[in-house]
């Protein structure tokens, strides 16, 4: 799941687009606990940022279904909703 996320972070970044809204992947079909999922993301992004500091991406928003509470209560999704990377 990192390395999905940081390809399409490196996509997105190379089309020049300044932010990204993402699903909260691996929840849903794939299954992922949600904690799991969340730490992979979160650690893919911030990853990531550290390696593209110049990178054109400064805005990560993270997406998830508004129903799902249990999701709501993943405490790493809601820190990471506002991801802002400097460069």
């Amino acid at each position: 799941m990192i390395e999905l996320v940081q390809k399409v972070l490196t996509q997105v970044n190379a089309k020049g687009y300044k932010s990204l809204a993402m699903p909260a992947l691996g929840t849903g079909h794939v299954s992922y606990p949600k904690m799991t999922a969340a730490r992979c993301v979160y650690d893919a992004i911030l990853d990531w940022a550290g390696k593209n500091l110049g990178a054109t991406l400064k805005l990560v928003r993270l997406v998830m279904y508004s129903k799902d509470t249990e999701a709501q209560q993943v405490g790493d999704w809601r820190f990471c909703v506002d991801l802002w990377m400097d460069a």
